[in-house]
């Protein structure tokens, strides 16, 4: 809009210039000839003079356009240099953010490349040391063969009836001390033939496809989950045979604060971090690595036994990473002993059906009350142990405890309801009155079920810790 104003300005300009020299006339040229020959001095005329002035005017208008112009074109010249100097920063400001990144990566390699390289000198010193115990086994074996053998060259001036008592024992120590001292040196050269160690990395002599399965098995074994996954890299045949020997987490929490995944084995934590700038989560290389840890989590799921799992809740721009897990694991498929979550929402749910119909326990910290989605759930129904969590009563925790002793549980599974509010203690006793058979004492009742083979155990203990458990008939005493 300002580049039409500046040019409007520069056409009018012009325009009055034209209209000015269109008032010209031929008469002033000829009086100013007069007055320059020296003849009778002619005055001005009127129109001539208003001529000169409008000149003035036009002169100083057209300084002012032609200034206007030029401060305009610097303007947009310096605003082009501002903008390619931040270009320029923020280029600079990316590489050196991409050095950092390169420079942490590789003071990781190198620590760790440090810390295999002490491994292996120790190993390569205990091995030295063991050669050193069987060099010295060896020569101690060596003196007694030589003294059996100085035994029976002084049998041969014995009687014959000693040499015939004698003689088959040291033949037999001997013989005996020759196998051991063979087999010795065989070991010997085995330790130090059979591997390479420098202090770089250890090479063995035996090619991967020559080993059996189970030794191939055992090494897996052995190896811990980081290793694993190199191993499995390898090559197709090899990811087969590790994906075949499930690994076991002692723990596995999801979506805990800034982590993605935390694992324990062992008493050693590991963690899978985002980025902790927000602005990180657009970038090509977080999108990248987000993608690259729910592989992993799909991988932990399918292929890994974990004993102890906990999930947290994910907000609702985070509940896309679901749905990329929604389209490789099976319902009923993830090997888990003990499940527990803070919350009964949707991440919670969508967990809980890929579980296996073998859990242990299943805890729930805030069950927000929805019993149907808890019932109607295949391994929470399977579950020996349900426990749910929350610090006030609510209609809904009968309503779990009617339905949990209404489907036939089998015998030894429960249910606990950890509650502070002793409310639920009174409603229950009065909802199952009529069914109560004996009580050992106040907190401890049997009810019937609907299985004539089977009763419900229940007990209030000192924590407000609500339990029902299913327990094979039994015969008791009456009600007191």
């Amino acid at each position: 809009m300002t580049e039409n104003v500046e040019k409007s300005k520069v056409v009018l300009t012009l325009e009055k210039w034209y209209e000015a020299t269109g008032t010209i006339h031929t008469e002033w040229f000829s009086r100013a000839l007069k007055n320059s020959l020296g003849k009778k001095k002619v005055p001005p005329d009127s129109r001539f003079m208003e001529f000169i002035a409008k000149l003035r005017e036009l002169r100083i208008q057209t300084y002012e356009v032609l200034t206007e112009e030029s401060e305009s074109q610097r303007t947009d010249e310096l605003r082009d240099l501002r903008e390619q100097l931040a270009r320029q920063e923020k280029l600079t400001e990316e590489v050196m953010e991409a050095l950092n990144h390169q420079n942490e990566h590789l003071l990781d390699l190198n620590r760790e490349l440090e810390h295999d390289v002490e491994e292996l000198n120790k190993r390569n010193e205990d091995y030295e040391e063991e050669i050193k115990a069987l060099s010295s086994q060896q020569l101690d074996q060596e003196t007694m063969i030589e003294n059996y053998r100085d035994q029976l060259s002084q049998l041969q001036g014995w009687p014959a009836e000693y040499r015939r008592l004698i003689a088959p024992v040291a033949s037999r120590n001997l013989m005996n001390l020759n196998y051991v001292a063979e087999y010795q040196q065989q070991v010997v050269q085995e330790d130090v033939n059979g591997a390479i160690y420098n202090n770089e990395e250890m090479v063995f002599s035996t090619n991967w496809e020559d080993l059996t399965p189970d030794l191939k098995g055992k090494i897996i074994d052995y190896l811990d989950f980081k290793n694993r996954l190199n191993l499995r890299g390898t090559s197709r045949s090899i990811r087969a045979t590790v994906d075949s020997h499930r690994y076991m987490f002692d723990k596995v929490y999801l979506f805990a604060k800034d982590n993605l995944i935390t694992t324990w084995k062992h008493s050693k934590c590991t963690n899978y971090k985002l980025s902790e700038s927000h602005n990180a989560l657009y970038s090509t290389q977080e999108i990248e690595r987000i993608s690259s840890l729910v592989k992993l989590i799909v991988y932990i799921l399918k292929n890994c036994n974990i004993k102890s799992f906990y999930v947290k809740e994910l907000s609702g721009i985070d509940q896309s990473l679901l749905r990329d897990i929604e389209e490789v694991i099976q319902p009923q498929t993830v090997r888990i002993k003990h499940f527990h979550a803070e919350q009964l929402m949707s991440t919670t749910q969508f967990f809980l059906k890929k579980c296996w119909r073998r859990l242990e326990s299943v805890v729930i910290d805030d069950p927000h009350f929805l019993v149907d989605s808890l019932i109607e759930c295949p391994p929470v129904n399977s579950a020996k142990c349900l426990q749910v969590n929350c610090d006030v009563y609510h209609h809904q925790l009968l309503v779990l405890i009617e339905k949990f002793v209404e489907r036939n549980a089998p015998i030894g599974a429960k249910i606990r309801i950890q509650c502070n509010d002793t409310k639920l203690w009174r409603e229950w006793l009065a909802y199952c009155d009529p069914m109560l058979i004996a009580n050992k004492d106040a907190n401890q009742f049997l009810m019937r079920t609907h299985n004539d083979e089977k009763q419900a155990a229940i007990i209030l203990d000192s924590n407000f810790l609500f339990e029902i458990s299913i327990v094979p008939i039994q015969v008791v005493a009456p009600l007191l």
